[in-house]
């Protein structure tokens, strides 16, 4: 995923995004509260890669076999802190290729499959415990005038014999090396394993418009975002987070989770995230401080107030900020810190901050809708 660095003018005008309001705050003196920082969490990216080849005779075959798998923590009791973690995650095998036979020519349908992994912390070291359900279709030959014919072994398999199944690691991860090698068949991979902190909350679901749309963003369904964690949008993509809060960005559009979680400090409030470029829409559904709505770009809701809908489109040159319901707070960045007054821009108006000047705060002329999809 590649993600799209701000110029020197365009972080002038980045705001410190974006909270809603409570009705009983003022318009000069904001209320003040503390400030709950956000959770994280430890979880471990465990990535697997895997050479395959078979030879038989004139026969042969290769394949690259790989899966990223993030394993979360498992519930412990009280405050304690985590000492396991267990994922799951989809296998994929690329670029086979079959040839040697003949007059021939060979195809076969996509290998398939799942990896598990289990990681166990203790006395400083990683204990690492992996497994796979694998389903390999045969290779099919069609050999002109006859029929196709169906060879059942002769495909590649890449967790044959695949050792260790077991191993042990340093608590700052590493990688093992796997082999596997049985008459014709030969594997060789690693598996790599490596702590990875997440911002609370969690993503819940990831959807891609239009419906059914392919995505690489998919992968972040079921974890939350790292801290500095820069994505692009490769389509229209929907996050779902645990509260039901909603967020979308248009194709194209770069986001960054703050470095610590938490973001740039004003005194009680801060945003958690940044729209680098691009167009977001949010649907906020809980209280700021709550520990359970979003983290990033545009935080959560303040004293009690819901429902906040707002959009942020940032382009090299100006912030523009829409309300559609709820109010939000809106503060020039200058150099990462948050510069200059609170402005308080309500539903049905638009602020825009450009390099330059005062923000501005107007009608706005059109109903706020979403970019793409229901409201």
């Amino acid at each position: 995923m590649r993600a799209l660095r701000s110029s020197p003018a365009t972080a002038v005008a980045l705001v410190a995004l974006i909270f809603a309001m409570a009705g009983t705050a003022s318009a000069a003196t904001p209320a003040r509260s503390a400030v709950t920082q956000p959770k994280k969490t430890l979880t471990f990216k465990v990535a697997l890669k895997i050479d395959s080849k078979i030879a038989a005779g004139l026969f042969n075959g290769s394949g690259v076999t790989t899966a990223e798998v993030v394993a979360q923590p498992l519930p412990t009791t009280g405050n304690a802190e985590p000492t396991a973690w267990e994922g799951t995650g989809p296998v994929t095998v690329a670029d086979e290729r079959y040839s040697g036979v003949p007059f021939c020519t060979i195809s076969k349908a996509p290998t398939t499959g799942t990896l598990h992994v289990a990681v166990v912390k203790s006395g400083g070291r990683l204990e690492v415990t992996w497994s796979a359900d694998v389903n390999v279709p045969p290779s099919v030959f069609t050999c002109p005038p006859a029929p196709p014919r169906t060879a059942p072994s002769s495909a590649v398999q890449p967790f044959l014999l695949l050792e260790p199944k077991t191993f042990t690691l340093p608590a700052a991860g590493g990688t093992q090396a796997l082999s596997g090698v049985l008459d014709v068949f030969k594997n060789t991979g690693t598996m790599t394993v490596t702590p990875r902190e997440e911002c609370e909350p969690k993503i819940t679901s990831v959807k891609a418009y239009p419906p059914g749309q392919a995505t690489k963003l998919s992968s972040l369904a079921g974890r939350g975002f790292a801290p500095g964690e820069k994505i692009t949008a490769d389509t229209n993509v929907e996050f779902t987070f645990a509260d039901g809060s909603v967020t979308r960005l248009t194709k194209g559009s770069s986001i960054k989770q703050d470095a610590k979680c938490a973001a740039q400090q004003d005194t009680s409030r801060s945003f958690r995230g940044t729209l680098l470029l691009g167009l977001m829409w949010a649907k906020v559904t809980k209280v700021f401080g709550d520990g359970k709505g979003p983290t990033w770009n545009s935080a959560r809701a303040v004293n009690g107030v819901r429902g906040t809908i707002f959009s942020i489109r940032e382009t090299r040159t100006q912030t523009v900020i829409t309300v559609g319901k709820g109010s939000v707070w809106v503060r020039r960045l200058t150099r990462g810190r948050p510069v200059g007054p609170t402005v308080i821009v309500k539903a049905g108006r638009t602020a825009t901050i450009r390099n330059t000047g005062p923000i501005v705060v107007r009608r706005s002329t059109r109903p706020l809708v979403p970019p793409f999809g229901q409201a």
